[in-house]
């Protein structure tokens, strides 16, 4: 696996990050499905998690006319084993549809699988070199307990 960017001079911004069913960036809009995890229910272990990391960045004027290369990794919380680990590649031309004196802001979308053996507290995280831009987190569990059953 390739080394993060070592040397990284950031200007943006996350100001949204979440863990989502699915999104997707529409132009300079964010089209988001079941978004706001806090746990992702499997029926049994192992088992396949599906979903999609997706926010918004605000850019600055250093940002605009360069690439940016951002990394989203899934790790477990208590030991860092990742689960999943991209990276994609933006390129802003020029400043997006905002109004006069609001910040220029860009969605991004990007829909990850992975398999795990067990429950376990998860962490999702944006970088941009190895500067952490945003991160959330999330619990994989077991479908909780129905309890015995009552007649009336």
């Amino acid at each position: 696996m390739a080394a993060l960017d070592p040397i990284c001079y950031v200007a943006m911004k996350v100001e949204v990050f979440i863990v989502a069913n699915s999104a997707k960036h529409n132009g300079w809009l964010l089209d988001i499905v079941g978004a706001g995890w806090e746990y992702y229910t499997c029926a049994a272990f192992p088992c396949e998690i599906r979903g999609a990391l997706a926010g918004i960045m605000i850019l600055e004027d250093a940002d605009f006319g360069i690439d940016h290369r951002l990394h989203f990794k899934i790790e477990a919380a208590d030991d860092a084993d990742i689960g999943f680990l991209t990276d994609k590649t933006y390129h802003v031309a020029k400043r997006g549809p905002a109004a006069e004196g609001v910040p220029s802001r860009m969605p991004f979308a990007v829909p990850f699988n992975f398999g795990i053996a067990g429950p376990r507290v998860m962490r999702a995280v944006v970088l941009k070199g190895d500067v952490d831009l945003g991160e959330v987190t999330f619990k994989v569990r077991e479908p909780p307990d129905a309890g015995p059953v009552t007649e009336l």
